[in-house]
């Protein structure tokens, strides 16, 4: 006998001793199935969790490749010139930017009318 088949015998033999009629008997075996079908469910995700490390580490090496190809410095002096004139750009224009920030957010002066001395 196997061990599925011991199963469905020692339930259906629990279910006698319990005196169920058949109805409640059928209402516990879908029960079952659906209990089942939810251990089917945590068995695959067990297997996928013993998976999914080595598909972290493998995207992460492969991440980390890119990344550091995306963001290696330059090596010729021109390319160091042109990053520093880039720079020079951006920090002239936060400069401007911010003085314009400035010069909207002044207050207006009060001009208070000059009374004439007849």
């Amino acid at each position: 006998m196997t061990p599925a088949q011991a199963f469905k015998t020692g339930f259906l033999l629990r279910c006698a001793d319990e005196g169920l009629p058949w109805t409640e008997t059928e209402a516990r075996i879908k029960a079952a199935e659906v209990f089942c079908k939810q251990a089917d469910w945590v068995e695959s995700g067990a297997k996928l969790l013993t998976v999914l490390p080595l598909m972290a580490a493998l995207t992460g090496g492969v991440a980390g490749y890119g990344l550091r190809q995306m963001t290696d410095r330059p090596t010729t002096a021109r390319d160091l010139q042109r990053q520093d004139l880039i720079a020079a750009y951006r920090l002239q224009a936060e400069r401007i930017r911010r003085a314009s920030r400035l010069r909207k957010y002044r207050q207006p002066t009060v001009r208070t009318p000059k009374l004439e001395v007849l």
